[in-house]
């Protein structure tokens, strides 16, 4: 069996059990066919495990750093200015978040015996995420977030979400289906100075009573935010169905990928769902830790029948614009050292910053579809 027909196979396996696992990769191609074999003849439910399984993370398992953002724009500020460990003001320049989190993504399994979800895809840093991150403390972005009642789904170490509360004074819900991941988010809350700002809440965007129970819970929102979410094909239709549910009249939900193939075709069923979508893109985008994220996706929604907020439409009109100035300036780039870059799906393997150079413009300002 080729193994894309695998990775279906592990999948649908997943999916009938309401749950995800690391061969969920396979269908982007990014793990091996062993993998896969293993997962399928232990039922779809990953490699068998032996170890000695607990629910509590261990101190041991845990640290705490500090994550550079550099706005996507012509902002800058010296070293160390305009930074949010452990709280900071709303000022333009980097903004420094302190993170709680996992020190060995691999080790999660061992903690995962009642945890519905088995995947420790919430514990890595993900490039999209940081980017987007950037483009939210951007001048034209961050000034419309101040008490904005927003959301991020799927947030893992909600980079996006404590962004925004940080920076842009959001008031905001962070969701996910591991009670580890949302643990782990609260504490960075407190580390940041959010925590009166920022609540969490599980969801499972696969289960329409639990999507449901956030919506009431503090819903509807102005902002739905989701970095990285596509990363399977069976996630596209549940998780349009859950913006839908959680986006407020009028209101914006803004979708960063990095160009997965399981993420084609969600502009479309979007648009079949009754919303707008606009799609803009780039590619060989330079990140701040000198990677480069082969391509980028920009995917703004909103809904066909109502009007545009204010809000929403300054948001993107600032969204829009910085996404110009990423094609202007980080597009087309190199990776910065040797073995970094070529990912496509890259994590951020390095937190320390590094300068990225500007770049000729790769797409202009506006949608491709």
């Amino acid at each position: 069996m080729a193994a894309l027909g695998l990775a279906a196979a592990v999948a649908a396996a997943a999916r009938d059990q309401g749950r995800y696992d690391e061969s969920h990769f396979e269908g982007d191609g990014l793990a091996n066919e062993a993998d896969i074999q293993a997962s399928l003849s232990n039922g779809g439910k990953g490699a068998v495990n032996t170890d000695v399984v607990e629910d509590t993370l261990p101190e041991a398992e845990l640290q705490t750093d500090e994550l550079v953002l550099r706005p996507c724009s012509g902002e800058s500020s010296p070293e160390g200015s305009g930074s949010g460990g452990g709280g900071s003001g709303r000022g333009g320049g980097e903004l420094v978040l302190s993170l709680m989190h996992v020190r060995d993504p691999s080790v999660m399994h061992k903690y995962a015996k009642h945890q519905k979800t088995k995947c420790n895809l919430w514990a890595r840093m993900w490039s999209s995420s940081s980017l987007l991150a950037e483009i939210l403390i951007a001048d034209g972005v961050r000034e419309h977030l101040s008490d904005v009642s927003a959301i991020e789904i799927g947030a893992g170490m909600a980079v996006c979400a404590l962004t925004a509360a940080v920076r842009g004074g959001a008031k905001i819900m962070v969701t996910d289906s591991s009670d580890h991941a949302l643990d782990l988010v609260k504490g960075s809350a407190r580390l940041n100075g959010v925590a009166d700002s920022l609540s969490c809440s599980r969801m499972d965007w696969h289960s329409s009573s639990s999507v449901s129970g956030v919506a009431v819970q503090g819903g509807p929102y102005e902002f739905v935010i989701g970095s990285d979410v596509l990363f399977a094909s069976m996630n596209v239709q549940p998780i349009v169905k859950a913006i839908i549910e959680l986006l407020a009249p009028g209101g914006l939900a803004v979708v960063i990928d990095p160009g997965r193939l399981s993420g084609e075709g969600f502009d479309e069923a979007a648009r079949e769902a009754g919303l707008e979508a606009e799609v803009y893109e780039a590619s060989d985008v330079a990140m701040s830790d000198g990677s480069v994220m082969r391509k980028g996706v920009l995917f703004l929604l909103t809904s066909s029948s109502d009007k545009d907020t204010e809000r929403t439409a300054a948001l993107k009109r600032g969204l829009v614009g910085t996404w110009g100035w990423v094609a202007e300036n980080r597009a087309g780039a190199e990776a910065a050292a040797e073995g970094e870059g070529g990912f496509g799906y890259a994590y951020t393997h390095e937190w320390a910053a590094k300068t990225a150079g500007g770049r000729d413009p790769d797409i202009p300002p506006r949608a491709v579809r």
